[in-house]
């Protein structure tokens, strides 16, 4: 079996916020990092003089290809316009001159793209950002603004382009050291899912806000499928479907985000996908390992059966597609080799629920966890549509990422594990239901076999498997084995319990092998299996039971999900920081990455009311040693007086609104009622179409806003 044949939305979140970040400059050691900083003399743009050619060099100079760009001293604006090359740009454009801001609104307005790009007046010298947002700066005259604060809102590899005595100066923000990519499904092919982060930490404060703000469903398919990080930017696979009637078909795609402020870069319509009525916990692990990032490059399957396709970063243009990959079922990606799991996937459900059960007296209603809804007719509509093999069969292959050319396949592997392909160097580990096979990764030769019959569950609940640097840390069922990774003997055993509804957390992280799932997170020693500290979390509601998926961990924290969300454990002590209200998606959870915590669109209806709604990045309060701390806000009057402003004599508004419905859910007390009488004969008066999606929209004095 085992012969190879040798042959790869963001708003400006926090604009109205006073100091909040994801790292002090004191964190990011600017007095020991050499910034790039580069001249260009005023001739890169006297070429064309126009704005849309002044804008052009700019953006060519600079390299930043989109994102949020900031426009200091935005003039009467046609630079500003000029400078949104597409829609992977947002533009900000800042004065302290009101009748500037004035001229250059009403000019962005008359070219139609305002909201895009927009102009805000600010006082000269704090730029009204958190830190770590913006991509490109440009400013002809810094003012009274430092290059300190200018450093401050860049993102990292963020631009600074600013005019300094009749030359332009390109500064780079480089990446700090201490924060981590999260490139594929467990972060890197040896399955050892550790974010090496050291500024990630208990969120304190909002990075960004994007949308899809709900899932479609409770008990459907995820919304957001899958997210890795890579150069900046964050990618999913995710349905863009209306979430108004979870019943329609979704519309999944990959979409690109900027990692550091949430703005969709590009979106890739998928053919096709997992359909949306598949029960949310039978959700195929294997959905998740099918996209990577590694660079300026993202791997990815654009439909169910499709072959893998490499897509430009930046903008998502497709590169290559690998021929001879047609209905790979996951994937992962080491040292510019892609390994490709070919065929059928692992069996992920009890499969067609409604047909094996009818007629049998079996009752699919109230508590039977075979019934993926309550209620007569939601039962056949959420029933799993995708029909799993239950004897899966299907190939191992090794194609290189540049060429395309493919290395070596194994075929005709029958009952394999899914996600437990794990690739280190020269070895490449894959679990089956008869045992563990390493194969040299260069070769697909194999170096040595385990055969033994392991319990594998089912293709939502799979054994996990990670590599170390002289270990092979396999689950088998309710064990965890650790076999020498030289010639496969085995080393200790140690008990392990599944998550809930997910693989068992398994992790290298801190000098020490941890596991937890339903348990407490327990540590044991690498090398001898000795058990060491278990952590005892002692807040874990309001949920009733752990998140369905997988949990996190980083050198410090264990990013537990017993509260509901993202609570973080430090294992250094225990202190505990719980977070009930941050909730990732279930079947995915959060990510820890780029020193943000990401959290996916909540999909569960468990403890709604005590969450936060969308698509949202935290940030953590540097230097917070224990959940009791205070987090500093530096307060400022923020008022300003227009020159209407003394004239006010009654600020009480004289506009009656009997028939008005002035805020969401019409007033302060959110009744979502109004004394006003409307026909039941309702017929068309106006229309106006929208280039985006509006807000909800109020009404006063017989205006309506959106």
């Amino acid at each position: 079996m085992w012969r190879s044949r040798t042959a790869r939305s963001c708003a400006l979140a926090g604009k109205n916020r006073e100091d909040i970040s994801m790292s002090r400059s004191s964190l990011l050691a600017w007095s020991a990092v050499l910034l790039l900083v580069l001249a260009w003399t005023a001739a890169a743009t006297a070429a064309d003089a126009s704005p849309e050619g002044e804008a052009q060099a700019i953006l060519q100079a600079t390299g930043v290809r989109g994102g949020l760009v900031v426009h200091l001293g935005c003039g009467d604006g046609r630079l500003t316009a000029a400078l949104r090359a597409g829609d992977a740009w947002l533009v900000h454009g800042l004065d302290t001159d009101p009748a500037a801001v004035a001229k250059a609104r009403a000019a962005i307005r008359g070219q139609g793209v305002y909201g895009p790009v927009s102009v805000d007046q600010f006082d000269g010298t704090r730029l009204p950002y958190v830190d770590n947002l913006v991509n490109l700066v440009v400013a002809e005259d810094l003012g009274g603004v430092p290059m300190a604060e200018v450093l401050r809102v860049l993102a990292p590899e963020g631009v600074a382009y600013v005019k300094s005595g009749g030359a332009w100066q390109k500064t780079i923000k480089p990446r700090p050291a201490n924060i981590d990519e999260w490139p594929q499904y467990l972060h890197g092919a040896d399955n050892n899912a550790v974010a090496r982060d050291a500024v990630v930490g208990p969120p304190r404060h909002l990075q960004w806000v994007a949308d899809p703000s709900w899932s479609r469903s409770h008990m459907a398919i995820s919304t957001v499928v899958s997210v890795v990080t890579a150069g900046g930017r964050l990618f999913t696979i995710e349905d863009r479907a209306t979430p108004e009637n979870p019943f329609l078909p979704g519309r999944f795609a990959l979409v690109a985000r900027d990692a550091f402020n949430g703005l969709v870069l590009w979106r890739h319509e998928l053919a096709d996908w997992e359909p949306v009525t598949r029960y949310i916990k039978d959700i195929a692990i294997q959905l998740q390992r099918r996209v990577v990032a590694v660079g300026d490059t993202v791997y990815a399957t654009p439909g169910l059966a499709a072959p893998v396709t490499a897509f430009d970063a930046a903008t998502g243009v497709v590169r290559r597609t690998y021929a001879g990959t047609e209905r790979t079922q996951e994937f992962a990606y080491d040292a510019g080799v892609l390994y490709l799991v070919i065929g059928d996937r692992m069996n992920a459900a009890q499969y067609n629920i409604v047909k094996t059960y009818a007629g049998k007296g079996v009752s699919l209603g109230g508590s039977d966890p075979k019934a993926p809804f309550d209620g007569t007719g939601w039962r056949g509509a959420y029933a799993p549509e995708t029909l799993d093999k239950p004897d899966a069969v299907c190939a191992i292959a090794a194609v290189e990422a540049a060429s395309g050319k493919e290395l070596w396949r194994i075929k005709n592997i029958h009952a394999y594990t899914a996600c437990s392909l794990a690739v280190r160097g020269q070895h490449a580990v894959v679990q089956t239901g008869q045992g563990l096979v390493c194969l040299n990764p260069k070769t697909g030769a194999t170096r040595w076999e385990v055969k033994k019959s392991i319990p594998s569950g089912d293709g939502t609940e799979a054994n996990t498997v990670v590599l170390g640097d002289d270990a092979v840390y396999a689950q088998e069922g309710k064990t965890l084995c650790v076999y020498a990774l030289a010639d496969g003997s085995q080393k200790w055993t140690a008990p392990i319990t599944p998550c809930y509804e997910k693989p068992a957390d398994l992790f290298l992280a801190a000098g020490a092998v941890w596991t937890g799932g339903v348990g407490q997170p327990t540590s044991y020693d690498q090398k001898t299996g000795r058990k060491g500290d278990v952590i005892q979390q002692r807040m874990t509601g309001p949920m009733g039971h752990d998140r369905c998926y997988r949990n996190f961990i980083t050198d410090r924290f264990y990013i537990n999900s017993k509260t509901g969300g993202a609570d973080f454990v430090m294992l250094d002590g225990g202190k505990e920081f719980p977070h009930h209200w941050a909730r990732g998606t279930c079947g995915m959870g959060v990510l820890p990455a780029n020193g943000l915590l990401y959290t996916p669109p909540y999909s569960c209806q468990c403890s709604i009311d005590c969450m936060v709604n969308g698509f949202n990045a935290y940030a953590a309060e540097p230097g917070m040693a224990s959940p009791g701390q205070d987090v500093p806000v530096q307060r400022a009057v923020r008022l300003i007086k227009g020159p209407a402003y003394g004239e006010i004599g009654n600020r009480k508004s004289e506009i009656g609104n009997d028939s008005d419905w002035p805020t969401y859910r019409h007033d302060g007390t959110r009744g979502g009622a109004t004394a006003a009488e409307v026909s039941p004969r309702l017929a068309p008066l106006w229309k106006t179409p929208f280039k985006t999606v509006p807000s909800a929209p109020v009404v006063a004095d017989g205006k309506v806003f959106v």
